[in-house]
């Protein structure tokens, strides 16, 4: 809970940060399948490895992340896991995003949000009593009424059009859809698996990074005196944990090559020979610095902006992930994920805009999404802002000021 103006400000600028950063990640995830829909292997490589470079540059800021505590089996392990979590949402994600409507990806994406208070209740019991509060229920509640808000004419516009209007490029198959929503679980487990590594104050701090206040962190803000969710409360830095497990995921995209020669996996009818996935790859840089062939060209392999959509998501995902590993750090896995909510009606909202998105995978405008995002904003505050403690503070402030005067 927040209960002063200085953190308030400080989470609210966090919010819209990941607001802006969230809806830079979602629409270009999309837009870069749509223009690239043959190279989804080399998205997932090339721009992991462009982002888990970034992080560790700015992991050394906070720490060094290759020091004797950051090597340790027990944590080398836990950033394994969940790089392989990573690794299996972008597989599924990329796999399945350029044959799933840009619309009903932003439906399906709010399957996160609902697992993520899923894994809280199960996996860590502290925070039950958390979810029997009326208040974070009535929170949840109005979060998931604004979402029904928001998508409401994606729904309606899909169940009318039977499907994607945009040909066969999006068919909106029941296997892609399904691959899609796995994407989501595993994403929520990832996020789980920061908030644990973040929170947990008995498995991940060494023995010379000790639990107290003499062992100061970086991060200006603590929501809570509680140790169990204090920065001082684990050694593990949010970037460090970005740059190791990101890293971890790279290897399995490599790995994941040959797939691209099996049938509906590629995106098309026919199966290809392995060899072909390996040239695949090189064409597939033809394709991001303006030199496709072709044949791929020809066939829709490569459209225009296959340089640009791939950067603004690479600035929309590494913004994104930094503000996420700061929010839950500070104020818990809840608070942000929930943000996300509204960072998937927002791109619904940008999904109708051809001028960015292009006539081919726009739709028509709609207040709705808007409206969502409202409610959304209003569910958010009323869990974590306590008013009550403004209040309080401001009297206190006021009683101080009239007994100097």
């Amino acid at each position: 809970t927040i209960d002063n103006l200085r953190e308030a400000l400080i989470a609210t600028g966090l919010s819209v940060a990941l607001l802006i950063a969230g809806i830079a990640n979602n629409v270009g995830g999309s837009m870069q399948s749509y223009v690239m829909p043959a190279f989804p292997i080399w998205i997932l490589y090339m721009t992991t490895i462009v982002y888990s470079t970034v992080f560790f540059l700015v992991a050394f800021y906070y720490e060094n992340p290759f020091s004797k505590a950051n090597r340790t089996l027990k944590r080398q392990k836990y950033y394994l896991l969940l790089g392989l979590n990573t690794a299996m949402s972008g597989v599924f994600f990329q796999f399945s995003a350029a044959w799933v409507d840009g619309l009903l990806t932003q439906i399906l994406a709010n399957f996160t949000i609902l697992q993520v208070p899923i894994l809280e209740c199960v996996f860590m019991p502290e925070r039950r009593k958390n979810y029997r509060d009326p208040r974070q229920i009535a929170s949840l509640a109005i979060v998931f009424i604004g979402i029904g808000i928001g998508i409401y004419p994606a729904i309606s516009h899909l169940i009318t059009a039977h499907g994607s209007s945009s040909g066969e490029e999006q068919s909106d198959r029941w296997y892609w859809i399904l691959l899609f929503i796995a994407s989501t679980s595993f994403n929520a487990l990832q996020l789980f698996g920061q908030d644990v590594a973040y929170s947990d104050k008995n498995c991940f701090v060494t023995k010379d990074q000790p639990k107290s206040i003499e062992n100061p962190s970086r991060y200006p803000i603590q929501s809570t005196p509680d140790v169990t969710t204090s920065p001082e409360a684990t050694g593990i830095q949010g970037p460090v944990c970005l740059a190791w497990f990101n890293m971890y995921s790279i290897p399995v995209y490599f790995l994941l090559i040959p797939l691209q020669s099996v049938k509906y996996i590629n995106g098309t009818n026919s199966s290809t020979t392995v060899e072909h996935s390996y040239i695949n790859e090189g064409n597939a840089f033809k394709c991001f610095f303006g030199d496709p062939t072709a044949y791929d060209v020809q066939v829709g392999n490569c459209q225009s902006e296959a340089t640009l959509w791939p950067l603004i998501y690479l600035a929309g995902y590494i913004n994104m992930v930094l503000i996420l590993a700061y929010m839950i750090r500070h104020y818990g896995v809840l608070l942000p994920t929930l943000v996300t909510a509204a960072v998937q009606l927002g791109a619904t909202v940008v999904f109708t805009i051809p001028a960015i998105v292009t006539k081919a995978h726009a739709d028509a405008f709609s207040w709705f999404p808007v409206g969502g995002c409202v409610v959304i904003i209003a569910g958010i505050v009323i869990q974590h802002v306590k008013f009550s403690s403004f209040r309080r503070r401001s009297e206190e402030n006021a009683g101080l000021i009239q007994s100097a005067a």
